[in-house]
């Protein structure tokens, strides 16, 4: 059985404790950078799920996510909270799978070529950002080395790719942020009403 992973964020008001954000599977961690997660096996992973689906906080010690071992559904602090609180809860958890189900389904070889591409060019003397973009694809253009402008290629149709991507982590983490600020009812459901998918 696949091994599922738990993102995990520190407790708001320094309770020294920390929530299980979201389940992925063990191999999706790569795809959400500077991330703290701790192994669960399958069975409990499923639980947990199921559990934050249903508006239910679900809580670890720093010792816990320090030294994980082999956790078990009694290691765990299970919460129940408010209406608001479950609201934006299975909120959240449906924005942060949607954003896992988008970045699953984006080809490991387009993040592979996006890198390699960049670092031969960079190793090639050819350093690309945002103010001097243009100027380097004309240079590299007016060079007319075909694997360099090859390279280019690969550059650009996988930059515009990942573009996507990183453009819906940026709103799902402004979305989501905004959500948690919500005080009242109205207020998080104006900003849910703001989007649809």
């Amino acid at each position: 059985m696949a091994t599922l992973t738990a993102e995990v964020l520190p407790q708001a008001g320094g309770t020294g404790k920390h929530f299980i954000a979201n389940i992925l599977f063990d191999e999706q961690k790569f795809l959400v950078p500077g991330k703290v997660f701790v192994p669960l096996d399958a069975e409990l992973g499923v639980i947990v799920r199921n559990l934050i689906a249903a508006g239910t906080e679900v809580l670890l010690t720093q010792e816990q996510v320090d030294d994980p071992g082999d956790l078990t559904y009694d290691d765990l602090e299970i919460v129940t909270a408010s209406d608001l609180d479950n609201d934006k809860k299975q909120e959240i958890f449906r924005l942060r799978n949607r954003l896992s189900f988008q970045m699953a389904n984006m080809a490991a070889i387009d993040f592979y070529g996006f890198f390699t591409a960049f670092s031969e060019l960079l190793v090639k003397g050819y350093n690309i950002n945002d103010s001097n973009r243009d100027q380097v694809y004309l240079d590299i253009v007016d060079g007319g080395d075909e694997d360099t402008i090859a390279l280019l290629q690969t550059y650009v149709e996988t930059s515009d790719k990942i573009s996507t991507f990183s453009d819906l982590y940026k709103w799902t983490n402004e979305t989501i942020a905004s959500i948690e600020a919500a005080a009242t009812q109205e207020e998080f459901d104006q900003i849910t009403d703001s989007y649809s998918f």
